[in-house]
């Protein structure tokens, strides 16, 4: 990255990438990437990885969180067939996009009945259940 003030120059900023192909105040953006010791081509070299990078992001991206608890009674056990199971206060942090998810909890815990499940994410499809 270039510094105007490090060169002497009192330029405004210009918010692009480096590139000899780009224009920047009357001057090109970048020096060509041949250059050995100049060269200034932030354009060509994100160009080729962009599908490296846009892997890694959509990879970030492909996940979501999971929390679930039990109100007027603590230690509810909480059960499916994904591996998402345990004991309330839950949560887990890496649930695909687009999971269905099945959830069972007890009709009954320490004698206090099953009322219902609040705030499903639709968007992940979450589907929950109580047994007897």
């Amino acid at each position: 990255m270039a510094y105007p003030w490090v060169f002497g120059s009192r330029t405004q900023r210009v918010f692009k990438f480096s590139s000899p192909d780009l224009v920047c105040n009357g001057l090109p953006c970048g020096v060509d990437r041949n250059d050995p010791v100049n060269g200034a081509d932030a354009v060509f070299a994100l160009n080729q990885k962009r599908f490296e990078i846009a892997s890694i992001a959509e990879k970030a991206s492909a996940s979501g969180s999971l929390q679930v608890e039990s109100v007027g009674v603590i230690a509810v056990p909480i059960q499916n067939d994904l591996g998402f199971s345990g004991i309330t206060p839950y949560s887990f942090d890496s649930v695909p996009l687009g999971e269905t998810i099945r959830f069972t909890a007890p009709a009954r815990a320490q004698n206090v009945p099953f009322a219902m499940w609040l705030g499903c994410d639709s968007v992940i499809n979450l589907t929950l259940s109580s047994y007897n």
